[in-house]
């Protein structure tokens, strides 16, 4: 039988970077997925503030990129938009926003927006 030995390695071989770029990218990843589970934690919670910021702004800038809508064209309903709130990044970013109170409410004001433009065929209905 025979034994298993440990050899030190006078380089590492991690195709062509350094080892301070692996460190870094190791370093970074592990912060990375810290956030990423905070971010899950903290909304669920309800303790936070930066992750629906952060979420609202990023939910507005891709609506923007990615669907082509501007910015002018958008109508955001949230219930906390005051300097502070969760849903106020939206009003900073320029998009025209309506206050409500609950769910109910925001289900009422997709409806009458809807109705306005023409559209009654779509329903929508109340959560819960």
């Amino acid at each position: 039988m025979s034994a298993f030995r440990l050899e030190p390695v006078a380089s590492l071989d991690v195709g062509g970077l350094s080892v301070l770029s692996v460190v870094l990218l190791t370093a970074a990843t592990i912060v990375w997925n810290v956030f990423n589970i905070q971010d899950g934690l903290l909304t669920g919670l309800r303790r936070t503030i930066w992750v629906p910021l952060e979420n609202a702004a990023y939910g507005i800038a891709k609506l923007r990129d990615q669907l082509g809508i501007p910015i002018k064209e958008m109508l955001f309903a949230g219930d906390a938009i005051f300097p502070g709130g969760n849903d106020y990044p939206a009003q900073e970013a320029g998009v025209d926003s309506i206050i409500v109170r609950d769910p109910w409410e925001t289900a009422r004001v997709i409806q009458t927006v809807i109705a306005c433009l023409g559209q009654d065929n779509v329903q929508i209905t109340s959560p819960g």
